[in-house]
């Protein structure tokens, strides 16, 4: 399984080949539509990554990815070019930077997340809030920032109709 920080720097770097300005917040409802769209064609049973997703008050985020990219506050996300990940060397476990490339997530996986994102990059981050505001997995814990739990997305996108919001088409409430 993906990590949410991969998926995220895949999501950065195919945002700025395609064009469309790509911010934290709009990168967190984009992930939050990637979970959807792996929950609803595995009938719940396969998420796109480990990381659970909470409800803030602009929506659904995954609060590591939300930190990792604090930094350029509400700018533009430039290409990532490296994830920092845990590696053994000279006897010890230590933080490195290492090259990220697209062919780190699996092809399968990236058919899908492309989809999700040629849908939904036409979009800017405060549209995508005000959708997710409209769907229940967020509605039903927005109160106390709590966890958007998979069985909650899976079970509102598998609903007649709704499946489509995940590739951009907004015309069923």
């Amino acid at each position: 399984m993906n990590k949410a920080i991969e998926i995220s720097k895949y999501i950065v770097n195919y945002a700025n080949e395609k064009g469309p300005d790509i911010t934290n917040l709009k990168l967190q409802k984009l992930l939050y539509y990637v979970q959807a769209a792996f929950l609803l064609l595995s009938e719940g049973k396969e998420p796109c990554f480990s990381d659970k997703i909470v409800a803030w008050l602009h929506g659904p985020v995954v609060e590591n990815v939300y930190y990792e990219y604090s930094k350029y506050r509400g700018e533009h996300i430039p290409k990532q070019e490296s994830v920092r990940k845990i590696v053994y060397k000279n006897g010890k476990f230590d933080f490195d930077d290492i090259p990220f490339y697209a062919d780190d997530i699996p092809e399968k996986d990236r058919i899908i997340i492309d989809r999700v994102l040629d849908g939904l990059l036409k979009y800017d981050a405060w549209e995508l809030v005000r959708r997710t505001h409209e769907e229940q997995p967020w509605i039903q814990v927005k109160e106390t920032n709590g966890e958007i739990g998979r069985d909650s997305i899976y079970s509102y996108f598998k609903e007649a109709g709704r499946g489509k919001r995940i590739y951009g088409d907004f015309t069923e409430g």
